[in-house]
């Protein structure tokens, strides 16, 4: 198991944090007491997520195709 993140995006209204990248197997992505897993489905999967100003995870997106994924960056705005 593994997640490798790739880009952040900061938003600079109220500091949200966006991160995106990739994982394989099955991932906790909430590093408070909450759990927040994503069980990969093809090799590599690939997620986008947004945390508070303060670190709490907002929500994750799961992003995957029958074949490896490989998100590197995206826009926000």
């Amino acid at each position: 198991n593994y997640a490798c993140g790739y880009d952040l995006a900061l938003d600079k209204t109220n500091g949200s944090v966006y991160n995106s990248g990739i994982f394989s197997g099955t991932i906790d992505f909430d590093a408070g007491a909450g759990v927040n897993t994503l069980a990969g489905i093809g090799g590599t999967d690939g997620y986008v997520s947004k945390y508070s100003s303060s670190g709490d995870l907002l929500w994750i997106k799961h992003l995957y195709t029958p074949s490896p994924d490989y998100y590197f960056e995206y826009a926000y705005g």
